[in-house]
């Protein structure tokens, strides 16, 4: 699936995401935990931040990976838009099932709507 910024928002869904063929971080990290779900493999979705890219450039927007869990290693990152493992350069903020789990930041405060 190809990586295009602005193609896909927060609350598009890895099925559409790879119907369209194309996506962001985050979409390719819902395809991976749904493929790996779907192998019993227990998988999480991780929301954070790179401090550097492969490039060592640094990176200013938020980023996601996932994490399977392997019965001799435990819990293992995966980052598919990057064809990577995370290293030391990522900031974990949040893990839960999908985006809706672990997104970066949720609203608080006057007019905030939240979910129970």
């Amino acid at each position: 699936m190809e990586y295009r910024p602005g193609e896909t928002h927060v609350h598009t869904t890895g099925t559409e995401a790879l119907e369209q063929g194309r996506g962001v971080c985050q979409d390719h990290a819902h395809i991976f935990c749904a493929t790996a779900r779907a192998l019993d493999i227990p998988a999480r979705y991780v929301s954070g931040y790179m401090t550097q890219g492969l490039d060592h450039e640094a990176h200013t927007a938020s980023h996601a990976w996932a994490e399977a869990f392997v019965d001799s290693l435990g819990w293992v990152g995966f980052d598919p838009t990057n064809r990577a493992c995370p290293d030391e350069s990522y900031v974990r903020t949040a893990i839960g099932l999908d985006y809706s789990e672990a997104s970066p930041v949720r609203a608080s405060g006057p007019g905030a709507v939240t979910k129970p």
